[in-house]
């Protein structure tokens, strides 16, 4: 069934620029609510302090996808919407292997948030189940590059408990290729 558009105001026809125009509403004038606005069915658990954050490592079974963000930060607002509607399309089987957590940077002590590699905003880290200490990997994720969160999330399945690097696409690569792999590389070499 075809909608036909109506009329935003009076005397615009079927064809008019006005009639397919959504409303939208004004934005409140507060620098929070991007942050709070739910994406991929309110995947993210969010977290206050480093201490909370470290019981929640500690105790996920899963491998941990790390969202960190700012209120002031405007390159957060434009790219986690996008990361939301990345996770949106992801298949099931990859939406539900990881846990998704995300946590305010601007109240933690600036010598710990460096220690988990974060440089830039917007980032994320990626932590293997277990793991505390310091992330698998971190990248940014400006929005131009949101795209690949899909791909780098299947790697980090593929590869269970590799440290990774990312290239200039913020893609990610194995740094430290285990011993297994090493064999691997050379069987299939020969």
């Amino acid at each position: 069934m075809r909608r036909t558009p109506t009329p935003l105001s009076k005397g615009a026809g079927p064809l008019s620029v006005t009639s397919v125009r959504p409303r939208v509403q004004p934005m409140r004038k507060t620098c929070v609510v991007w942050a709070d606005r739910p994406t991929a069915s309110d995947a993210w658990h969010e977290v206050i302090n480093e201490a909370e954050l470290r019981e929640h490592l500690l105790k996920s079974k899963k491998p941990v996808v790390l969202k960190w963000y700012a209120p002031w930060c405007q390159s957060c607002q434009r790219s986690y919407p996008e990361v939301g509607k990345m996770m949106y399309l992801f298949p099931d089987k990859l939406y539900n292997s990881f846990e998704y957590v995300k946590i305010n940077l601007a109240d933690l002590p600036k010598a710990w948030v460096q220690s988990q590699r974060v440089k830039n905003l917007p980032c994320m880290s990626y932590y293997h189940p277990g793991e505390v200490d310091t992330p698998a990997v971190t990248w940014e994720v400006p929005q131009a590059k949101a795209k690949f969160l899909r791909q780098n999330l299947q790697f980090a399945l593929e590869h269970p408990g590799e440290k990774f690097t990312v290239d200039a696409n913020m893609l990610f690569m194995v740094a430290e290729p285990t011993p297994a792999l090493v064999e691997e590389a050379q069987r299939t070499k020969v």
